[in-house]
C-alpha cells in the first residue's frame, strides 16, 4: 500500500497520449491564416522597434488587453522561416508546461486532490475544442491556464501564501490574452487575499516571508503591465478604458442573466461535453453566432447538479473540520456565480470566448465529491481499493478517448484554408521580396477571404518585404502602425480581389502583372502606383 500510494502520481500518464497525438499534429505543415498571421506577424516584432503595447485585435474594434501571448511566442515566430509550424509546436509544449505544473502543485496538495485535478484534467480535454492544443490562438491560450490558476488559488487557500506569486504571473497572461478571462482572474485573486487576510486575523500575524511575497508580486505586476499601460498613456492603441466600457454597456445588447444560466445548464445536462457529449453552443461562423437550441426552461434544473455537489461537499467538509476543502468549494462557488454574471454582460455566449466553462464544470463535480468520498470511506473502508481503481479507469478511459481527436488535422475551415495559403506561398517564393516596399490592398471581403488576406501579409512580411496596409484605424490596429500608410508611400500595389471582373480590370491596367491566382476568381495583381495614385487611397 505505501508503494502505492508513493508512486499514485503515475496515474497522470495516461494523459501523455493526449499531447503526444497533439504534438504529431501539430509538428505538420501549417501556414497561417487569419488571426493566426497576425499573432505571428506581431510575435516577430517583440524585441523590435515595434513591439506590439497590446494583444489581438478584436470583433468589437478594440485589442484585448496585452501582448504577453505575443512574448510567449517569439521565439518560435523568430525561427519560423518557411512555414508557422514552429509555432504551433511552441504553442503545445507551452500549454503541456501549464498542465504539467498544475499536477505538479497539485501533487503538494496531497493525493486527494492530485486525483481530483487529474480527473478533471482528462475530462477537460474531451470537453474542449481539439483546436485548444493544435492552434495559436488567444482565445484557446487561457483555457488550461485556468486549471493551473485554480489549482494556485487552492494552495493559498491551503496556507501556501508564495502561490500568490503565481496567480499574478498566471491571472495577467491570461487577461492580456484574452479579456474575456478577467472576471475569473479576479474573482481568484481576491478569494485567496480574503484566504491571507483570515488566516493573518485568526493567528494574529502575518504569514512567513509576506513582504518578499508582496513584493515579488508587485514588480511582476508591474513588469507585465507596462507595455499596456504605456500604450494607453502614449495613445498607441491603448484602449483598457474601451475595453471596461464594452463590458458595461455592450453595443449589441447584453447576453442576459436568463441566457447565460441556460448556457452553464448545457455543461451539466446529462452526457456535457466533458464526458463526450454534443456541443450546445452552435460553433458556426467561427463561433460567433447563437445556441443551436434554446435550452429552455426545465433545463435549468441541471443547475441544482453543481449547487448539490457543491452543497453537500461544502456541509461535509466542514463536519469534518478540513477548512482546505471548505476554501475550494467556496471558491468553485463563487467562480460558478461570477462566471454566470461574465457570460451575462458580453454581447453574444460565444463558444471560443468562454471555453474555460470545459473545465470549471467538471471542477465543481469532482472538488466536491472528495469530502463525499471521504465520508463514504470513513464507514466503509474496504471500498478503497474499488474506489481508487475506478479513479484510474476514468483517467485512463478519458485520455485514450481524447487521443484520436487530436489526430484530425482540424476543422472545414483548416481543410479549406491550408491548400489556399500553400498555393499563395508558393507563388511567393518566386518573387523577391526582400527590402521591397509594397502597399498591399483589398476588395470588401467575407471572414475566409480576408484570412487569406492576413496570409498574405505575413508570407510577404517573413520574406522580408515592407508591407503598407490601409491607412485607417482598423489597419493599424491589426497590423500596427509601421505598416499603416497610404498607397503612394510605395512603388508599386498589390491587390488581393475575389471578383472576377475586379480582377480582369485590374490586369487590364498599364504595367500590371500577375502575382497569384486561384479558384477562378481569387487573386493578386500588382499595378505600378504611380498609375493610379490619384484612385488608390
Amino acid at each position: 500500500m505505501i508503494r502505492f500510494k508513493k508512486w499514485w502520481y503515475l496515474s497522470a500518464l495516461p494523459l501523455l497520449a493526449v499531447f503526444i497525438t497533439a504534438l504529431i499534429t501539430s509538428s505538420e505543415t501549417f501556414r497561417a491564416y487569419g488571426d493566426y498571421a497576425l499573432i505571428e506577424l506581431q510575435s516577430r516584432e517583440v524585441f523590435t522597434a515595434h513591439t506590439p503595447l497590446t494583444g489581438l485585435f478584436g470583433r468589437m474594434f478594440w485589442n484585448h488587453p496585452g501582448p504577453a501571448m505575443f512574448w510567449l511566442l517569439s521565439p518560435a515566430a523568430i525561427l519560423a522561416r518557411r512555414t508557422s509550424t514552429p509555432l504551433r509546436v511552441e504553442y503545445l509544449l507551452l500549454i503541456g508546461i501549464t498542465v504539467i505544473a498544475s499536477l505538479a502543485l497539485a501533487w503538494r496538495l496531497g493525493r486527494k486532490f492530485f486525483t481530483a485535478i487529474t480527473i478533471v484534467t482528462a475530462l477537460s480535454l474531451i470537453g474542449i475544442p481539439t483546436a485548444v492544443l493544435t492552434a495559436y490562438w488567444n482565445p484557446w491560450f487561457p483555457i488550461p491556464m485556468f486549471l493551473l490558476l485554480f489549482v494556485l488559488s487552492a494552495g493559498v487557500a491551503a496556507g501556501q501564501v508564495k502561490h500568490l506569486i503565481g496567480i499574478v504571473v498566471v491571472g495577467s497572461v491570461m487577461v492580456q490574452t484574452h479579456v474575456g478571462t478577467l472576471a475569473i482572474v479576479a474573482t481568484c485573486a481576491l478569494f485567496s487575499l480574503v484566504c491571507i487576510a483570515v488566516d493573518a486575523l485568526r493567528s494574529r500575524k502575518m504569514p512567513d516571508k509576506w513582504r518578499s511575497t508582496f513584493g515579488w508580486c508587485a514588480g511582476l505586476l508591474t513588469a507585465i503591465w507596462l507595455m499596456p499601460v504605456i500604450g494607453v498613456i502614449t495613445h498607441v492603441h491603448g484602449n483598457l478604458i474601451s475595453i471596461g466600457r464594452y463590458f458595461l454597456d455592450a453595443p449589441g445588447g447584453h447576453t442576459g442573466l436568463s441566457r447565460a444560466l441556460q448556457v452553464f445548464a448545457g455543461e451539466y445536462l446529462w452526457r456535457p461535453t466533458w464526458l463526450g457529449g454534443p456541443e450546445r453552443l452552435d460553433p458556426q461562423a467561427f463561433g460567433i453566432e447563437r445556441l443551436a437550441a434554446r435550452i429552455s426552461g426545465p433545463s435549468l434544473l441541471a443547475l441544482l447538479v453543481p449547487l448539490a455537489f457543491l452543497g453537500v461537499g461544502f456541509f461535509l467538509s466542514r463536519s469534518r473540520s478540513d477548512a482546505r476543502w471548505s476554501r475550494y468549494i467556496l471558491l468553485l462557488t463563487s467562480l460558478l456565480c461570477i462566471g454566470v454574471v461574465a457570460i451575462s454582460r458580453a454581447d453574444q455566449p460565444i463558444p471560443h470566448t468562454f471555453g474555460w466553462i470545459k473545465v470549471l464544470a467538471p471542477l465543481t463535480i469532482l472538488i466536491p465529491m472528495v469530502p463525499i468520498v471521504d465520508w463514504v470511506l470513513s464507514r466503509r473502508p474496504k471500498f478503497a481499493i474499488p474506489v481508487a481503481l475506478l479513479s484510474l479507469v476514468v483517467i485512463t478511459v478519458a485520455a485514450f478517448g481524447a487521443a484520436p481527436r487530436y489526430r484530425a488535422q482540424g476543422d472545414a475551415l483548416f481543410v479549406m484554408m491550408q491548400p489556399r495559403v500553400k498555393s499563395l506561398s508558393k507563388a511567393l517564393d518566386i518573387q523577391k521580396l526582400q527590402d521591397r516596399r509594397i502597399a498591399v490592398r483589398q476588395d470588401f471581403l467575407g471572414p475566409f477571404d480576408a484570412g487569406v488576406y492576413s496570409a498574405l501579409v505575413n508570407e510577404m512580411t517573413r520574406r522580408g518585404a515592407k508591407v503598407i496596409v490601409a491607412q485607417d484605424a482598423w489597419a493599424k490596429r491589426s497590423y500596427g502602425d509601421s505598416r499603416s500608410g497610404p498607397s503612394s508611400s510605395a512603388p508599386v500595389v498589390w491587390y488581393f480581389t475575389v471578383t472576377p471582373e475586379r480582377f480582369a480590370e485590374l490586369r487590364s491596367r498599364p504595367g500590371a502583372r500577375v502575382i497569384w491566382y486561384e479558384g477562378g476568381s481569387t487573386g493578386v495583381i500588382e499595378v505600378p502606383s504611380k498609375s493610379d495614385r490619384q484612385k488608390i487611397g
